[in-house]
């Protein structure tokens, strides 16, 4: 981080990635309907998910105990939303 003239200036790391489709198991445990964009980066094996608003996205209430149990191949899921 980087901050000049009272400004803040954040950095951050470029990892390819590849279009996935989230499983329906992990969809239903955000309670969500709709995912709008997939992508996996496999360097870090992290599945990056666009949902449609982030009013959803504040809004998220997830099943913890379902989302560990709905995938077995990634390691964690990131959320983003056009705001």
């Amino acid at each position: 981080m980087i901050r000049k003239c009272g400004e803040m200036e954040m950095e951050f790391s470029i990892y390819n990635t590849i279009s996935q489709r989230a499983p329906d198991e992990l969809v239903t445990a955000l309670g969500i309907g709709t995912i709008v964009n997939g992508a996996l980066n496999k360097a870090t094996n992290i599945l990056l998910l666009e949902i449609e608003s982030s009013e959803l996205l504040e809004s998220l209430s997830p099943d913890f105990e379902k989302l560990k149990r709905s995938h077995h191949s990634i390691n964690g899921v990131l959320f983003t939303a056009i705001s």
